[in-house]
């Protein structure tokens, strides 16, 4: 699950990050809350959550915003910090139910004031079985290989396109680019493999990372597109 941490405003490319900004609370600001809750949208639409501030100053409080599926939204913040635009990604991806929590809190509140959830609705393919990638695969400086998951019974061949995206790790430098890579998962096999390649370059680094994301599947709806691809300290 990705986390954001939101202290001014901001228009969010949502990648793995941490965004935050500490300021003191103001003693007369007594709860934050969300006026919309469970804001339901379809790919491509947009819906707007209003908060109120509850007497708050703009610095007494934070938003926090969490999702597994980063790539399937696009979330901005106005100035005044009472409204969150979220815009569910249009895509060509068959894919499961999504979601993302959207949460307010006071400065220095351990505990969220509110939240509220905003859904994606699930694109319906009877009958199709459900892919998943798993995330936060780790290994060293040599071929890695992602597992992918084939949820239910697949009575066709799966047909995928990935790519894979810098973190921490650079593509050319620490793993092998890929743009458009494709692959095959063949009827009733429960779990396929996408390989990709780390390089050795013998140098002691610390731990990295970098992403690999479906960008089309035919034959199954997706559940999880993106997966995280570590790559362990090396010492040499």
């Amino acid at each position: 699950m990705n986390v954001w941490m939101i202290r001014c405003a901001a228009s969010l490319s949502l990648v793995p990050a941490l965004l935050t900004v500490a300021a003191p609370a103001d003693a007369a600001c007594a709860s934050v809350s969300i006026v919309e809750r469970g804001l339901p949208l379809t790919e491509g639409a947009t819906g707007v959550l209003h908060i109120d501030r509850g007497g708050c100053d703009v610095s007494d409080y934070e938003i926090s915003i969490q999702t597994r599926s980063p790539a399937d939204f696009d979330v901005t913040v106005d100035g005044t910090m009472t409204e969150v635009e979220v815009r569910a990604v249009l895509d060509p991806l068959f894919e499961t139910e999504d979601e993302l929590v959207v949460s307010v809190r006071r400065v220095g509140q351990g505990k969220a004031d509110d939240s509220a959830t905003v859904t994606i609705a699930a694109d319906n393919i009877p009958g199709w079985p459900v892919l998943r990638l798993r995330d936060n695969v780790r290994g060293g400086e040599f071929t890695q290989r992602v597992p992918v998951d084939v949820i239910g019974p697949a009575a066709q061949n799966i047909h995928y396109v990935y790519d894979l995206f810098d973190g921490t790790a650079k593509a050319g430098q620490d793993y092998a680019a890929v743009s458009g890579g494709t692959g095959v998962i063949h009827a009733a096999q429960p779990l396929g493999t996408i390989e990709v390649q780390v390089h050795a370059d013998g140098i002691a680094e610390s731990e990295e990372y970098f992403l690999l994301r479906l960008r089309w599947v035919w034959g199954a709806l997706v559940s999880d597109e993106q997966a995280e691809i570590v790559i362990d300290a090396n010492q040499t």
